[in-house]
C-alpha cells in the first residue's frame, strides 16, 4: 500500500497572516506558491529546481501519455547526449542568434561545448554519418531529456527555468511531401496528447522565420503567461502579437485585428518544419532511387514536461488549494481512516486492506491509491490537507462505514461534489470517472 506518512513531501500551509516568502514577480503566480508549499517542488539555485517524489509522479504520468501516442505514431525513443559540439551551432550557422542563452563549456582540451537547449545540430550531424537508402525514410526519433537555457529572466517555478525537462522529436523524410506527412501526423499526436490531459488549449500559426517553412505553436491562457495573443473579432481565430504587429490582418478572414484584444498564454508546445536547412549546413543525405545523394528534410517537435506540471495546476488550482488534471495527478484516490483510538478504528482496520485492493483493480488507479495513515490526527485536518493538496478523489472511511450497510464518503475535489454511497456504487462512479484513453481520440496515421 502507498502511505502518506512514507512520503517525502516538505508540506507548509501558509499562516493565516501571510509572510512574505517569495519575491514580488513571483507572486502573481498562484501555482508557483502552492507547488513550493505543498512539497512537489524545492529551489535549488534561481531558475533551478528539484522536482520531489510527489511532483516526479506527475511528470511520470505526463511521459507515459506522450510516449503513448509516440507509438501509435511509430516514433522510436532515443537518447542523446547532453554536451553537444559548439562547432556544429557554427557550421549550422544557428549559434550566434542564439549565443546569449547558451550554457557554454570548456573541457581540459579546450573543446568548446553546449548544454543543449535542443538537439537539430547534433542529431543532423549523426545522420550524416548514416548514408541511408530511401526506403528507410521516414524516421521519427524522440528523446524526453532535460534541457538547458541560460534565462535572463528565470521565473514563477518550472515555468522559466534554467533547466527544464522536454519531450523533443525530429523527422527525417526523403522530400518535402513526405516530411508534410510527417509534420501532420506528429502534430495530431500532439494535439491527442493535450486533449488527454484536459485542459482547454489553442494551436497557432506563426509567422514563416528564416529557415522555418512551417510553425505551430500550442498554448494555454493564463495571465501569468508571457505571450499574448489576439483573437479575430469575425472568426475567433488566434495569433501571437508577433503577428499582429507585422500584418494587422486575420489571414482566415482579412478582417483588421483589435490589438485592444488579447490575452496571456503559456506556450506549452512547438512545432518547426526546417526543410533541407540543416541538412544543406550539416551534411546528412540519403540515396535516392537512383543511387544518387539528396539532402534530408528535417522537422521538429517540443512539448515542455516540466512546464506543463506548472501550467496546469496554474490554471486549475484556487489561490489556497492545488488541482490537478485527472490524468497527472500524482494520486488519484486518497483514502482516510478512522483515528486512532477512535471507536471506528477497530472495525475499520481489516476493512481498509479490501477496500484498497478492490479500487486498485479500477483501471487507470493501479497503484494509483494513497492511504492517509497518519492516523494521529483527526478525519477533519487530514481531510483539509488532502483538500490543499489537491488529490482528484477524496475518500473518508469514518463512522458511516461501521453500519450494517457500509457507506463511504466520497469527495469529487475537481467537480465539486460530494457523495456518502455503499462500496458498490462508488467503484461504479470511479469507473467512469477514471475512463480517460486514446479510445475516442483521432489518430492520424498516414
Amino acid at each position: 500500500m502507498n502511505k502518506l506518512s512514507r512520503i517525502f513531501r516538505p508540506f507548509h500551509i501558509p499562516p493565516k497572516k501571510k509572510i512574505k516568502i517569495f519575491k514580488e514577480k513571483d507572486t502573481l503566480s498562484k501555482g508557483y506558491k502552492l507547488l513550493s508549499n505543498y512539497g512537489i517542488i524545492g529551489q535549488s539555485s534561481t531558475g533551478m529546481y528539484h522536482v520531489l517524489p510527489m511532483g516526479q509522479r506527475s511528470i511520470d504520468k505526463l511521459i507515459k501519455l506522450i510516449s503513448s501516442q509516440m507509438k501509435l505514431i511509430g516514433a522510436q525513443k532515443m537518447s542523446q547526449p547532453l554536451l553537444t559540439k559548439q562547432s556544429l551551432w557554427e557550421e549550422s550557422e544557428t549559434f550566434e542568434k542564439s549565443k546569449d542563452e547558451l550554457y557554454i563549456i570548456t573541457d581540459r582540451a579546450e573543446n568548446r561545448f553546449i548544454l543543449s537547449p535542443t538537439h537539430e545540430q547534433a542529431l543532423t550531424n549523426l545522420l550524416s554519418r548514416e548514408l541511408m537508402s530511401y526506403r528507410d525514410f521516414p524516421q521519427l526519433l524522440y528523446q524526453i531529456t532535460p534541457k538547458f537555457r541560460n534565462e535572463h529572466r528565470p521565473k514563477l517555478g518550472l515555468l522559466r527555468s534554467k533547466e527544464f525537462l522536454m519531450k523533443d522529436l525530429y523527422s527525417f523524410d526523403i522530400n518535402e511531401e513526405e516530411a508534410a506527412k510527417s509534420y501532420n501526423k506528429v502534430s495530431q499526436a500532439y494535439e491527442n496528447f493535450f486533449q488527454l490531459i484536459g485542459i482547454d488549449y489553442c494551436r497557432i500559426e506563426c509567422l514563416q522565420e528564416q529557415n522555418v517553412n512551417r510553425s505551430h505553436e500550442y498554448y494555454y491562457i493564463s495571465d501569468v503567461g508571457d505571450d499574448k495573443l489576439y483573437s479575430c473579432d469575425h472568426c475567433n481565430s488566434k495569433f501571437h502579437e508577433d503577428y499582429v504587429r507585422s500584418k494587422n490582418k486575420c489571414p482566415s478572414c482579412l478582417s483588421f485585428l483589435n490589438e485592444d484584444h488579447f490575452v496571456n498564454a503559456i506556450e506549452i508546445g512547438h512545432t518547426f518544419s526546417f526543410g533541407t536547412y540543416f541538412s544543406d549546413h550539416l551534411g546528412s543525405c540519403y540515396v535516392n532511387i537512383d543511387c544518387k545523394r539528396s539532402p534530408l528534410h528535417m522537422c521538429s517537435f517540443g512539448i515542455g514536461i516540466s512546464r506543463l506540471i506548472s501550467a496546469s495546476v496554474e490554471i486549475l488550482s484556487t489561490d489556497e488549494e492545488l488541482r490537478w488534471p485527472l490524468a497527472i495527478a500524482p494520486y488519484s484516490v486518497c483514502i482516510i481512516p478512522p483515528k486512532a483510538g477512535s471507536r471506528e478504528e477497530i472495525e475499520v482496520e481489516l476493512l481498509l486492506p479490501k477496500i484498497y485492493e478492490l479500487l486498485e483493480g479500477i483501471p487507470n488507479l493501479n497503484d494509483d491509491i494513497l492511504i492517509d495513515d497518519r492516523t494521529e490526527k483527526t478525519i477533519g485536518k487530514r481531510f483539509l490537507e488532502a483538500k490543499l493538496f489537491g488529490f482528484p478523489f477524496i475518500i473518508i472511511v469514518g463512522k458511516d462505514a461501521t453500519q450494517e450497510t457500509p457507506l463511504y464518503e466520497l469527495h469529487d475535489l475537481n467537480n465539486e461534489k460530494k457523495y456518502l454511497m455503499p462500496m458498490s456504487l462508488l467503484t461504479q462512479y470511479l469507473v467512469e470517472q477514471m475512463h480517460f484513453d486514446d479510445s475516442n481520440i483521432n489518430i492520424v496515421l498516414s
